[in-house]
């Protein structure tokens, strides 16, 4: 079963570039992928209250064959959670809103073409997706004939969307 997914790629902690290069590698490694494509990295300021210096972020596209979906999502999770460990990510320590040597996010998924919608964790398509313009930008650049499989919108249109968007004030 060919299976494509998008990955979201973080750090703002030490070497971001080396975290986000190797992590990559190294999640392609687990899944035995056989074709990775990345955006470009781009420099934002912590949001969702984040702690820590600027991030850099890339979005991943990944295609690989699996026999088995039905774990796949949780198996998916796994690795990233083994690949941010391995380079230096404590998510018990860090709590939510932690600085971040490495952050992996699974952003949606499709197994032979057909989208995984599922609103249980893993929950896919990502649920921050289409309100995260660190994401859409690379996502828009990696795959730009991405559509969201819920709100069929392309990352172009909502990441021009979520800048359209009046900006909250305190």
């Amino acid at each position: 079963m060919r299976t494509t997914l998008h990955l979201a790629l973080g750090s703002n902690v030490g070497d971001r570039r080396a975290a986000i290069e190797g992590g990559l590698r190294a999640f392609a490694a687990l899944v035995d992928a056989r074709e990775v494509r990345s955006s470009g990295l781009v420099e934002t300021a912590p949001a969702e209250g984040a702690i820590g210096g600027p991030f850099l972020n890339a979005v991943a596209v990944l295609a690989f064959d699996t026999p088995e979906a039905a774990t796949l999502p949780e198996r998916l999770l796994f690795a990233a959670h083994r690949v941010e460990a391995a380079y230096g990510r404590d998510r018990t320590r860090e709590g939510w809103h932690g600085a971040r040597p490495l952050d992996l996010d699974l952003l949606a998924l499709s197994l032979d073409g057909v989208p995984v919608v599922r609103p249980e964790a893993p929950a896919l398509p990502h649920p921050g997706l289409e309100r995260r313009a660190f994401v859409l930008g690379p996502l828009a650049e990696v795959d730009p004939d991405f559509c969201h499989p819920l709100t069929r919108r392309s990352a172009r249109d909502a990441l021009a969307a979520l800048r359209a968007e009046p900006e909250e004030t305190a």
